[in-house]
């Protein structure tokens, strides 16, 4: 059954990997080798490439998010927004803190990054 599914889902597009490849390039030299560092770098690229459906700074305050581009990758500057995305609908609050109470209440607490990253997959949720 695993197959059967696997062989009906859409192979994805050899140019959308191609319009993310370039910032993903520039990113992985500038790790830190800290925790998260490649999934960042993934997530930032394919942001910046127009993907997915996160708010500007990726659905970090702004001071956060040139934060964590410092902390991971030192020497980059991008900008604070991509492509054009909707602010999550205010009246999802209450789903948004607990879905981030949940990722929060479950990280291993080994790194900040950590709770970057629950903003980010909440931010992505709530698009």
């Amino acid at each position: 059954m695993g197959n059967a599914l696997m062989n009906t889902m859409p192979a994805p597009k050899h140019s959308d990997n191609e319009r993310a490849q370039p910032l993903y390039a520039r990113l992985r030299p500038l790790a830190r080798n800290l925790p998260n560092d490649e999934l960042l770098a993934r997530m930032l690229a394919s942001w910046r490439a127009g993907f997915g459906v996160l708010p500007a700074c990726m659905g970090l305050s702004p001071e956060t998010y040139r934060y964590m581009l410092i902390r991971h990758f030192s020497g980059i500057e991008l900008r604070e927004e991509a492509a054009s995305r909707i602010d999550a609908d205010p009246r999802r609050q209450p789903e948004r803190a607990d879905l981030q109470s949940l990722l929060l209440d479950h990280r291993a607490n080994a790194d900040i990054s950590e709770a970057w990253m629950a903003d980010i997959v909440v931010s992505a949720c709530m698009g």
